[in-house]
C-alpha cells in the first residue's frame, strides 16, 4: 500500500494530535516516577544548599581573615571577597560529594486530594534521607501544557 506525501503528512498529524491529546488527559501520580524524580532533584538542591552553608558557617571566620589581610597589608575588602569566593568553591565541591554518599527515598506516600479540572494531585509522604532523618512532606504534581511534570514541595 503506498501513500502520497500529502496522506502520509495527514496520518502523521493525527497520530500527533492522539498523542498530544491523550497526555493532555493524564494526571501524575503522587508516586509515579516522572513525579518521584523531579521530587528527588528538588531535595537534592536542598541538601546541597544545606551542606554548602554548613561547610561556610564552620569554615568562615570573618575577624581573622580581615585580621591577616591587615597584618600583610592587603586591600582588606578584596581580600575578604577572595576568600569568600575560594571557601564557597571549596563549600560547593564538599557538598557535592556528600551528596553522592546520600541517600534519599520515599515512605508512606499518600493522595490528599485531586483536582481532575486541573490534572493536578496533593500528596503526603515520610521523605527518609540516610536511613535516619525523616521528615514528613506535602507536595503537589501536575504536568506542564509541554508535558512536563511540575511538582511543589512544601515540608
Amino acid at each position: 500500500m503506498k501513500f502520497k506525501k500529502s496522506e502520509m503528512r495527514k496520518i502523521i498529524l493525527s497520530i500527533l494530535m492522539v498523542l498530544l491529546i491523550s497526555s493532555c488527559n493524564k494526571q501524575p501520580e503522587c508516586s509515579g516516577s516522572d513525579v518521584k524524580n523531579t521530587l528527588f532533584s528538588i531535595v537534592k538542591e536542598e541538601i546541597v544548599k544545606e551542606y554548602e552553608n554548613g561547610y561556610f558557617n564552620k569554615k568562615w571566620n570573618y575577624s581573622s581573615v580581615k585580621d591577616y589581610a591587615k597584618d600583610n597589608n592587603f586591600n582588606v575588602n578584596n581580600f575578604i571577597e577572595e576568600k569568600k569566593i575560594e571557601l564557597k568553591k571549596e563549600a560547593k565541591l564538599f557538598a557535592e560529594q556528600k551528596l553522592k554518599e546520600t541517600t534519599i527515598e520515599l515512605d508512606a506516600v499518600r493522595f490528599l486530594s485531586k483536582e481532575e479540572d486541573l490534572k493536578k494531585c496533593s500528596c503526603t509522604a515520610d521523605l527518609i534521607i540516610d536511613r535516619e532523618r525523616e521528615t514528613k512532606i506535602e507536595y503537589t504534581a501536575q504536568y506542564t501544557e509541554e508535558g512536563k511534570v511540575y511538582v511543589e514541595l512544601s515540608y
